[in-house]
């Protein structure tokens, strides 16, 4: 392994890494956002009481859950784009830093010429 895939292969496991992190950062937030009974000590259902002694703690208890599942919501788009990101390492092109870069330029210039001698030959063929 060339210095170049090592660099791919730290990248790729660095996106990874991320997308792990991410997604156990989202399950803590959406557990934070639970608001069972058991949890948060409010009937499910239940209104809240405007003017009862307990109407800013059921508010505050709302407003917790809500910016938890935000949170929760956002850390999982992340780790959805983090591994996306992993997926596609590697994928993007033909990087000067290869070592086989002109190897696979030349390749891809042969793929390129024959394409256009295929469609050279087609337009002769239409516009005969």
């Amino acid at each position: 392994m060339n210095s170049y895939e090592a660099k791919q292969e730290a990248r790729k496991a660095r996106y990874e890494e991320l997308a792990e992190k991410n997604q156990a950062e989202a399950a803590r937030e959406f557990h934070k956002g639970d608001l069972r009974e058991e949890v948060s000590g409010i009937p499910f259902g239940q209104p809240i009481r405007v003017g009862h002694h307990s109407e800013g703690r059921h508010r505050n208890a709302i407003k917790r859950a809500n910016n938890a599942m935000r949170r929760g919501i956002e850390a999982q788009s992340k780790a959805g784009h983090y591994a996306a990101k992993a997926a596609n390492v590697g994928k993007g092109g033909i990087s000067s830093d290869d070592p086989e870069a002109v190897v696979k330029l030349r390749e891809k210039l042969a793929k390129l010429e024959a394409r256009q001698e295929r469609m050279k030959a087609g337009g002769r063929e239409v516009g005969a």
